[in-house]
């Protein structure tokens, strides 16, 4: 959903605080990739240094944080890369507001439904 209103290059205050813009930005590329990394390449990378199963300690990534701040994003001029690389940070995030809906959607808890 918000990645759609950063395709349709609605800007905030006209994108006049590129400076405050950017470094939001960039928070919040930082915790989306890192809540990739945890969810995905973690455990990946983990098995492929040699080290065992039970050595391996789940972690949670930060929630909701990625894709809030990469809405500060919409304080920078309007540019279709910088839009099309927030879409995808966003998509990207496993903490996210969409990958909630995702998973929830997908949980048959959710309808009502037991588990066989």
């Amino acid at each position: 959903m918000c990645g759609a209103l950063f395709l349709t290059e609605w800007r905030l205050l006209g994108g006049q605080h590129p400076i405050v813009g950017y470094g939001i930005f960039v928070l919040g590329a930082i915790v989306s990739v890192v809540n990739y990394y945890i969810s995905y390449l973690r455990y990946p990378v983990h098995r492929m240094l040699g080290n065992s199963k039970d050595s391996y300690k789940h972690v949670s990534g930060v929630p909701l944080f990625g894709g809030l701040v990469l809405i500060g994003a919409w304080l920078l001029p309007q540019n279709f890369w910088l839009s099309l690389a927030t879409a995808l940070l966003m998509l990207l995030d496993t903490g996210s507001i969409s990958w909630f809906v995702v998973m929830a959607w997908s949980d048959p808890s959710f309808w009502g439904k037991k588990n066989a």
